[in-house]
Order: structure tokens, then C-alpha cells, then sequence
């Protein structure tokens, strides 16, 4: 009979940070996948690609995400199953959502 009692994931870092899922507590989100998601992604460059391809009309001035942040957020969301734009308001906030799309200020700083 197979052990399933492993406690600790390992996933590639991000900005020398470590990555991993565990299942102890701390910060946690029920949208783990994300983080596949992200690295299926990063492997086959879908997203950015797309987002090479379509048009961005808006004022460069006022940019404040760019569209394959936006795409990755709202792709990532619909696969999670969170396919009302209301719900972003929310997921926002969310920790894997945002390691997935490359934002690091909710992550805990690097232990020296």
C-alpha cells in the first residue's frame, strides 16, 4: 500500500524564494492549482504569446497592469473555476493567484 503522508511539495522558487505547498497552516489559499497552471504556462508560453497578439488601446501614461497580467489573471480564474469578473475584486488578494502571476508582495521575505 502506497504512503500519501508526504507534508511538503517542492516548486520552483521565484526571486530567490522558496516555493512550496504544504499542508501544516500558515498562508493559505484553496486555489493551489494556480500554481500548476503557472508552470504549465511558463512552459509552453501560451499566455504571453496571446498577449503579444492583441491590441492594447490603452493610454501608456495610466497603465498600471499589463494585458498578459490581466490575461493570465482572468484565464487562471476561469480555470479555477471563478468566471464572474466580480469575483477578481476578491482573488485579488489571494496568495497563489498572485505568485502565479508574478507578484511577490504577499510572499513572507527571504530568511537569510
Amino acid at each position: 500500500m502506497s504512503n500519501y503522508s508526504q507534508q511538503e511539495l517542492q516548486l520552483p522558487g521565484i526571486d530567490k524564494r522558496k516555493l512550496s505547498v504544504e499542508f501544516s497552516g500558515g498562508d493559505i489559499t484553496s486555489d493551489g492549482g494556480c500554481l500548476l497552471l503557472q508552470l504549465v504556462d511558463k512552459k509552453l508560453g501560451l499566455l504571453e504569446r496571446i498577449a503579444r497578439l492583441l491590441p492594447d488601446p490603452r493610454d501608456k501614461r495610466y497603465i498600471e497592469h499589463a494585458v498578459e497580467s490581466v490575461l493570465r489573471q482572468r484565464v487562471f480564474s476561469i480555470a479555477l473555476g471563478y468566471e464572474d469578473v466580480n469575483d477578481q475584486s476578491s482573488l485579488r488578494k489571494d496568495p497563489a493567484l498572485q505568485v502565479a502571476n508574478g507578484k511577490l508582495e504577499t510572499l513572507r521575505p527571504v530568511r537569510q
